[in-house]
C-alpha cells in the first residue's frame, strides 16, 4: 500500500486529468491527418491507418503490466515514466523522415500511454472516499470527453496552418504540461520494497494475444478477414495465446498480470459487463456518427468538431448532476432516469436522413449524450464499490483491459454489421433502378446513359450507407436494454472499507 498523504485530493485529480486528456487527444487527433501524411511520405492512405492500429495494439498490450508496475515502483513514478515515453515518442514522430520510422515512434507513444489510465484511475480511487467518487468521476470523464470534441477541431486547424507534424508537437506540449502537473501536484508515495513477482511468460502470452487480437479486429474488415493470410495468422495467434494465458493463470493461481479472482465479486463482474455494453453502444454510435457527418453529410473536421463540442458540453452538464446524485442518493435512480433518454437519443439518430439539418443532428446527439452521462457516472462509480483498497490497482487494470478490448470488438462488429447491411441495401436499391423502369429510361434519354449511370451509382451508394447507418443504430438500442440486469447489483461502497 502507498502511504497516506495530506495532499489536496482535488489537486491530484487535476494533475491526472491532464494526462487523461493527453492520452485521448493522441488517439483522436491523428485521424484528420491521414491523407496529408500519406501524401507527404508517399504511401497509400490505407497504410496510414497503421498509425492508429499499432498505437492501439501496443497500448492494449501494456495495460496488464500496469498493476505490477504501480505496486513495484509507485503510482507517481509509473505515471511520469509513461508520460516521458509518450512525449519522446511524440517528438520523434514529429521529426520522422519516413513512414516506417513514424509508425515505430507512434507505437512508442502507445507504449508510454498504456499504463497511464489504469494507474491514474487506481490513484484516484485510493485518494477519494466512496462518498465523493461521483464528483471525481465527473471531472475525469470531462477530461476524457473533451478530447473527441477538441481533437479533430484543433488538429484540422493545425494541419492546415502548420502541417501534420504540428499534431505531434501539440502532443509534446501536452506531455510536458502533464509531466509538470504530476510532478508538482502528486506527492511521491513509496511502495514496499518487495512486490509480487510478475509472471513474465503469462504477460508475454497476454501481450502477444491482445496485440494480435487488436490488429485482427482493426484491420480485418478492410482485408476481407480470413481471406488474407496475415489476418488469419493474427487470429490463430490470438486464439492460442489468450486461452493459454487464462488456463495457466487459473491452474497456477498466479494473478500478478490480471487478477482474475476479482471477477468472483458479483458487483465488480456485473458492473464490468454493464460498462462493456454501454461502451460498446457508445463507441459504435460515435464511429457511425463520424461516418455520417464527414462522409455522408460532407462536414469538415472543424464543423464535426463543433458538433462533438456541443454534445460534450451537454454531457458535462448532465455528468455534474449525475455525479452529485450518485453521491447523495441510491445510484440506481440516475440509471433508471438516464437509460430511456439514451435509448431515445439512439432512436432519434436512427431516423436521420441525408437531408437532416444540423439542428436535428445536434438534438439527437445531445439527447443521447445526456442519457449516457446519467448512466455512465453511477455505473463507473459502483463497479469498484465492493473492491478493497489494497486491490484497487488490480481492479483498475482489469477494468481498463476489458474496456479497451470491448471497445475494439464493438467497433469491429459495428463495421461488419454496417458492411453487411450496405450489401443488402445496395442490392435492393439497385434492383429498383435497372433498365425497364420508366423513370430510369426517361432520365437516360435526356441525360445520356453514362451520365445517368454515374449519378445513380453515387446516389445509390450514399442512400445504401444511410439506410445501413439507421439499421445499425436501431440495433444498438436493444444492446442498452441489457443494462437493466445490472440494477439489482448496484450498491454503494461502505465507508468502513476505507
Amino acid at each position: 500500500m502507498e502511504t497516506e498523504t495530506k495532499s489536496n485530493k482535488w489537486l491530484i485529480l487535476l494533475a491526472v486529468s491532464i494526462p487523461f486528456f493527453m492520452a485521448e487527444m493522441a488517439g483522436t487527433s491523428i485521424f484528420v491527418a491521414f491523407e496529408t501524411i500519406a501524401s507527404d511520405l508517399n504511401v497509400g492512405i490505407d497504410r496510414s491507418v497503421w498509425l492508429t492500429t499499432l498505437y492501439l495494439a501496443v497500448n492494449a498490450a501494456m495495460i496488464p503490466l500496469a498493476g505490477w508496475l504501480g505496486n513495484r515502483f509507485g503510482y507517481k513514478k509509473v505515471i511520469l515514466s509513461g508520460i516521458a515515453v509518450f512525449t519522446v515518442g511524440a517528438l520523434l514522430s514529429a521529426l520522422a523522415q519516413n513512414f516506417e520510422a513514424l509508425v515505430i515512434f507512434r507505437a512508442l507513444q502507445g507504449l508510454g500511454d498504456g499504463p497511464i489510465v489504469p494507474i491514474s484511475t487506481a490513484l484516484l480511487l485510493e485518494t477519494f472516499p466512496p462518498k465523493e467518487r461521483g464528483r471525481m468521476t465527473v471531472v475525469s470523464m470531462l477530461a476524457v470527453g473533451m478530447a473527441p470534441a477538441l481533437g479533430p477541431f484543433s488538429a484540422s486547424w493545425i494541419v492546415e496552418e502548420i502541417g501534420w507534424r504540428g499534431i505531434f508537437y501539440m502532443n509534446v506540449g501536452l506531455g510536458l504540461l502533464s509531466f509538470a502537473a504530476v510532478t508538482a501536484l502528486i506527492p511521491l508515495m513509496p511502495r514496499p520494497a518487495q512486490a509480487a513477482k510478475v509472471n513474465w511468460p503469462g504477460f508475454a502470452l497476454l501481450a502477444i494475444g491482445t496485440g494480435s487480437l487488436q490488429l485482427f479486429l482493426d484491420r480485418g474488415e478492410s482485408r476481407n478477414w480470413f481471406a488474407t493470410d496475415w489476418i488469419l495468422g493474427l487470429f490463430i495467434v490470438a486464439a492460442i495465446s489468450l486461452p493459454l494465458f487464462f488456463v495457466i493463470t487459473i491452474i497456477k493461481k498466479d494473478n500478478s498480470v490480471l487478477d482474475l479472482r476479482l471477477l468472483k465479486d458479483i458487483q465488480f463482474l456485473t458492473g464490468n459487463l454493464a460498462l462493456i455494453l454501454l461502451s460498446g453502444a457508445l463507441f459504435g454510435a460515435l464511429t457511425l456518427k463520424m461516418i455520417y457527418l464527414q462522409w455522408l453529410m460532407g462536414y469538415t473536421p472543424i464543423l464535426s468538431g463543433i458538433y462533438y463540442a456541443t454534445v460534450a458540453g451537454a454531457m458535462f452538464f448532465c455528468s455534474v448532476l449525475a455525479g452529485v446524485l450518485t453521491d447523495k442518493i441510491n445510484p440506481r435512480w440516475p440509471v433508471v432516469f438516464g437509460l430511456p433518454i439514451c435509448i431515445y437519443g439512439l432512436l432519434l439518430a436512427s431516423r436521420l436522413t441525408l437531408y437532416s439539418d444540423l439542428r436535428g443532428i445536434l438534438i439527437a446527439g445531445i439527447v443521447m449524450g445526456a442519457g449516457v452521462a446519467f448512466v455512465m457516472v453511477p455505473v463507473s462509480v459502483t463497479v469498484f464499490a465492493s473492491i478493497q483498497r489494497q486491490d484497487m490497482a488490480a481492479a483498475s487494470v482489469l477494468n481498463s483491459y476489458l474496456s479497451v478490448i470491448s471497445g475494439a470488438v464493438s467497433i469491429s462488429l459495428v463495421m461488419v454489421l454496417l458492411m453487411r447491411r450496405i450489401e443488402i441495401h445496395t442490392a435492393s436499391l439497385g434492383s429498383a433502378l435497372r433498365h425497364g423502369n420508366p423513370a430510369v429510361e426517361t432520365a437516360a434519354f435526356y441525360l445520356g446513359e453514362e451520365s445517368l449511370l454515374a449519378a445513380l451509382q453515387l446516389m445509390l451508394s450514399r442512400q445504401a450507407v444511410m439506410f445501413s447507418f439507421n439499421d445499425v443504430l436501431y440495433s444498438l438500442t436493444f444492446l442498452l436494454l441489457f443494462l437493466l440486469l445490472y440494477l439489482p447489483f448496484m450498491k454503494k461502497a461502505r465507508q468502513d472499507q476505507w
